[in-house]
């Protein structure tokens, strides 16, 4: 599109199917249906109507209420969709934000199903929240005025479980067990496949649970929790 939204594109007549993906980031990912007929020419006035992204709002809260201040909320699409029959034109992209003072967060979203990944920041030696397969509505304007979306409520972070290397108790070595500084270690969950009427197994996608740094001398830690 141009600065004023228009658009010129050659195409075979029919009944299409038209995405539109906005730069603008609080515009959501929006289809909609093209009908072009075959024995026009140039046809005008085939306008698309995109909807504003959808709000996923929360708190983040230790469990004794404590709120959780400047972590970071990724919302991306559900790790479980490429084994779905979704349209993969439609899978939400990722979007962030980061919890206020009082633990809130107000993240900006395309509607779909999405993850939902709370990551307090590495010397917090608090685990990551992960929460799958959590549905966003779209964002359809209304006369309430009101904007829709996926609230979450109060998102705890529960006690983690430490993980630390067994080849060395701490240290990340490689094959000549020399330690590896400044290395990246992701931890992901495989979880266990969906039974599905029928009894057919639906498979799952793997899901980033936390990730760290290691030290000058290879050292690392991680703090770890099951996605929800």
């Amino acid at each position: 599109t141009n600065d004023k939204g228009q658009f010129s594109v050659t195409l075979p007549p029919g009944v299409l199917r038209a995405y539109v993906v906005p730069d603008d980031p609080s515009l959501a990912l929006t289809q909609a249906s093209l009908t072009l007929d075959a024995f026009a020419g140039t046809q005008s006035g085939k306008t698309l109507v995109v909807n504003p992204r959808s709000h996923v709002t929360g708190r983040v809260l230790l469990p004794d209420g404590t709120p959780v201040y400047a972590a970071d909320v990724v919302v991306g699409p559900s790790a479980d969709a490429p084994f779905s029959s979704d349209d993969p034109h439609l899978r939400p992209r990722e979007s962030s934000g980061t919890t206020d003072t009082e633990g809130r967060f107000d993240v900006l979203s395309d509607s779909g199903l999405v993850d939902v990944s709370v990551r307090p920041h590495d010397g917090t030696r608090l685990p990551w929240v992960v929460l799958v397969n959590r549905l966003v509505p779209p964002n359809i304007p209304s006369d309430a005025g009101a904007p829709s979306g996926l609230a979450l409520g109060d998102v705890l972070v529960k006690l983690p479980t430490p993980f630390t290397q067994s080849l060395a108790p701490g240290i990340l070595v490689d094959t000549a067990a020399k330690p590896l500084p400044y290395t990246l270690v992701r931890a992901y969950s495989f979880p266990s496949a969906i039974v599905v009427d029928g009894g057919a197994t639906l498979p799952r996608g793997a899901r980033l649970i936390g990730s760290t740094v290691t030290d000058a001398s290879g050292a690392f830690q991680l703090y770890l929790l099951p996605p929800e």
